[in-house]
């Protein structure tokens, strides 16, 4: 594969700084979230994982022409659902897809119900039973590599819930975003080595030389 040290350099610094900024937007929303009250939390880090995941269905497909038919899709259920294709498409794993299902079961009991304005996680975590609550726990805490931390987190998924689920979220859109990162990254290298490759087999051409089959380098001169 041939990319001119030009194009490397100008795809890795554009790759680079879209994947900061998209991280450093990310933490910036969730820490100005976690200052308000949790009925806006819950409402707008659903809002947040939704968007990111219509993003990278899109960017996996690569063809911008179907955003809006993603957007209108809904995000789960039976038939053709936003974690449907994101299960197809590896996007996100088992734990992950239900990690979004639990938040959206949550985000639609609150935004249906003026009542609900008021909701506070330490109230709604003592409301549950104790097999809810354990529903709770592991669908929250779908992150953590070790039993220590694991168990860590899903203490805190009832002694401090906006915290586990700030964890969890923040995580998972950063993922995404790294996911969306290094497909525009392949399909860059990609294009720019099939630009590369033809301007080498133009010069070869025009010099009245050819490029090896094999080792793709130019015939050693007797």
């Amino acid at each position: 594969m041939y990319v001119l040290r030009a194009d490397v350099r100008e795809l890795g610094e554009t790759c680079v700084n879209a994947l900061r900024a998209a991280l450093h937007g990310h933490l910036s929303f969730f820490k100005e979230l976690s200052e308000g009250d949790d009925w806006s939390f819950v409402i707008k880090t659903q809002a947040l994982v939704e968007s990111r995941l219509n993003q990278s269905i899109v960017v996996k497909l690569n063809d911008e022409r179907i955003r809006q038919i993603v957007e209108r899709l809904p995000l789960a259920g039976e038939g053709a659902t936003k974690l449907h294709f994101a299960e197809e498409l590896g996007l996100l794993d088992s734990p992950q897809r239900r990690f979004v299902r639990r938040m959206a079961t949550l985000r639609n009991q609150l935004a249906h119900r003026v009542d609900c304005v008021n909701f506070v996680f330490a109230d709604y975590v003592t409301s549950l039973d104790r097999n809810a609550r354990k529903d709770w726990q592991e669908s929250i805490v779908w992150f953590g590599e070790d039993p220590a931390s694991k168990a860590h987190w899903r203490n805190a998924a009832l002694s401090s819930p906006q915290s586990a689920v700030l964890m969890g979220a923040l995580t998972l859109v950063n993922l995404l975003a790294v996911s969306d990162s290094e497909a525009w990254m392949t399909r860059s290298v990609d294009e720019a080595s099939e630009r590369a490759t033809t301007e080498l087999l133009q010069l070869a051409s025009a010099a009245g030389q050819w490029l090896s089959p094999i080792k793709g380098v130019l015939p050693a001169q007797e």
